[in-house]
C-alpha cells in the first residue's frame, strides 16, 4: 500500500488504483478534500482523513485528520500525523528525505510519524547568542555565534559568521549576581541568628522571673505557717501552773 499525505492542502494528484478505476474516485478528485489517502494496486483509493485539527503531542506538532471514508459500524477513517524535529549533524546540510513510520493504532485509526529537520521551527535572529574569545595582542577578540541552549531550529535566519571586535572588559553579570546572593544569604543568616539569640534571652529571663515569683510566694506561705505555730506566752504560763495575781489574793 502507498500513502499520500498533504499537510497544507488537499491531495491534488494521487495515483489511480487500476486502469479501469473511475477518475472521480481518485483522492484528489473527491467531492470533499482529502489530506491522507491510501492506494492499493487493483483497488480504489481510500481516504483516511479530510478535516484538520491541530494540536501538540509531547511538544511536537500533531495534526488529526478525521472524516475519511466509511470504515465499519458507522465509523470513518482517521489519521493522526505527528511531526518530530530532528536536526542534521551539520546545520548547513539539506534536510534530506524524512523518516516516516506508519502504524495502525486501531482498525479505523492510523498513526503516522514524520521525523525531519523540516519539522523544526524556523530560526530567527533571536535564536542565536554570542560569546567573546580571549583578548589578543592586536587588541581584538573574536565574537562567535551559536544557538541558544535548548533551541532547536532549521532554516530561516542563518547563523552569523564569527567577527573580530575590539577588546571589551566587562564584569561577569552572573558572577556578580552569585556574589550578591551569597552576601544577602550571609547577612540574612546573621540577622536570623541574632533574632534567635534575643528570643532565647527573653524566654530565659521570663522563666527566671516566673520562678522568682513562685519562690517569693512559697516563702510568704512558710512565714505565715511559722507564725501560727509559735506558742503564746500566756499558754505556757498556764501549762506550768503559774498563778495569776488574782489567785494569790
Amino acid at each position: 500500500a502507498q500513502y499520500h499525505l498533504a499537510t497544507c492542502s488537499a491531495v491534488a494528484d494521487a495515483p489511480q488504483g487500476s486502469e479501469e478505476q473511475d477518475p472521480a474516485a481518485l483522492c484528489g478528485q473527491r467531492d470533499t478534500p482529502s489530506f491522507v489517502c491510501q492506494s492499493v494496486e487493483g483497488a480504489p483509493p481510500v481516504v483516511l482523513g479530510s478535516a484538520q485539527r491541530f494540536g501538540f503531542e509531547h511538544g511536537n506538532l500533531s495534526i488529526l485528520y478525521t472524516g475519511g471514508d466509511q470504515c465499519r459500524e458507522g465509523q470513518t477513517y482517521s489519521t493522526q500525523v505527528v511531526f518530530v524535529c530532528r536536526l542534521p549533524l551539520n546545520p548547513q546540510d539539506p534536510p534530506g528525505e524524512p523518516d516516516v513510520t506508519i502504524k495502525v493504532a486501531s482498525p479505523c485509526l492510523y498513526h503516522i510519524t514524520v521525523v525531519s529537520p523540516l519539522a523544526c521551527p524556523l530560526c530567527s535572529n533571536y535564536s542565536f547568542t554570542s560569546a567573546l574569545g580571549v583578548c589578543k595582542d592586536s587588541g581584538t577578540q573574536t565574537r562567535s555565534y551559536f544557538l541558544k541552549e535548548g533551541i532547536q531550529c532549521y532554516g530561516g535566519a542563518e547563523q552569523p559568521e564569527p567577527e573580530e571586535v575590539h577588546c571589551q572588559y566587562t564584569v561577569d553579570l552572573q558572577l556578580g549576581l552569585n556574589m550578591f546572593t551569597v552576601v544577602v544569604g550571609f547577612v540574612g543568616g546573621v540577622i536570623s541568628l541574632l533574632v534567635l539569640c534575643l528570643l532565647y534571652v527573653l524566654k530565659t529571663n521570663r522563666d527566671m522571673y516566673k520562678h522568682y515569683n513562685q519562690a517569693l510566694t512559697q516563702d510568704d506561705g512558710l512565714a505565715s505557717e511559722e507564725l501560727e505555730d509559735v506558742p503564746c506566752a500566756a499558754d505556757d504560763l498556764d501549762s506550768v501552773g503559774v498563778q495569776s495575781d488574782d489567785d494569790v489574793l
